[in-house]
């Protein structure tokens, strides 16, 4: 980086112009670094189709078929992300993803030219000692609480967590419906009124496990769940 020049900075995510959790979480940051005028920001981005929004900045899209969508081996950037590097030449890649997505920024042959920085979900309870092949391997790996710091370094011998930074969410736009308006929704859907209801933003992922979110939750308040299949309702006890 010259004396002069800004310093450069390579985000390496979903597209921040869809509306995903992770794209959600990149355009954050990006907006408030665009706001400092301090930096030159980029962003080698994943799943770029149909984008929600316009952002300032260059955007380098993994790999896509002519006719297919994305490449499955190009996916999260495997074979991009160093033609990517060497032409930003970037004094910071911010990588945002489990550790099998973020993997191309560590592998790269291009490693030595740039900082790196994690910043990881660790949603599960036994992470593979495989990560920190991935992990260990960043200059600076940030988790997004505390049970995932704890998990992390019982689980993964050797990692180093810098710290924990939780994104949070806009409670002003994420916030229980007002009691007559639960009411009104339930009526439409054809859901008993005394029913609990779990909302979910997110894919339905088997290591999310939206599953034992609903058994538990409604557990608690009721000591049973129902899972609605084909139209029905299911109860199961525990």
């Amino acid at each position: 980086m010259s004396r002069n020049s800004k310093p450069r900075i390579l985000f390496v995510t979903d597209d921040c112009r869809i509306s995903t959790g992770f794209s959600r979480v990149a355009k954050e940051i990006i907006k408030y670094l665009l706001k400092t005028d301090k930096y030159e920001i980029f962003q080698h981005a994943w799943f770029s189709q149909n984008p929600q929004c316009e952002m300032p900045i260059k955007i380098y899209p993994t790999k896509k078929h002519p006719t297919q969508g994305f490449l499955a081996d190009d996916v999260y950037g495997k074979h991009s992300f160093t033609d990517v590097a060497l032409e930003v030449r970037p004094d910071l890649v911010f990588a945002l993803g489990n550790s099998f997505m973020i993997e191309s920024t560590v592998t790269s042959t291009l490693r030595d030219t740039y900082r790196l920085l994690h910043y990881t979900p660790i949603d599960h309870f036994h992470p593979s000692e495989s990560w920190n092949k991935v992990l260990g391997k960043c200059d600076a790996l940030y988790l997004f609480c505390p049970w995932a710091k704890e998990v992390a370094e019982r689980n993964i011998p050797g990692i180093t967590v810098a710290g924990v930074v939780s994104h949070g969410i806009d409670t002003d736009i994420f916030k229980p419906l007002p009691k007559d308006a639960r009411a009104r929704l339930k009526a439409l859907l054809g859901i008993p009124e005394d029913a609990f209801v779990v909302g979910f933003i997110g894919r339905n992922l088997e290591r999310k496990r939206l599953d034992q979110i609903i058994m538990t939750v409604s557990h608690l308040r009721n000591g049973t769940y129902t899972v609605r299949k084909n139209g029905s309702c299911i109860p199961f006890a525990f």
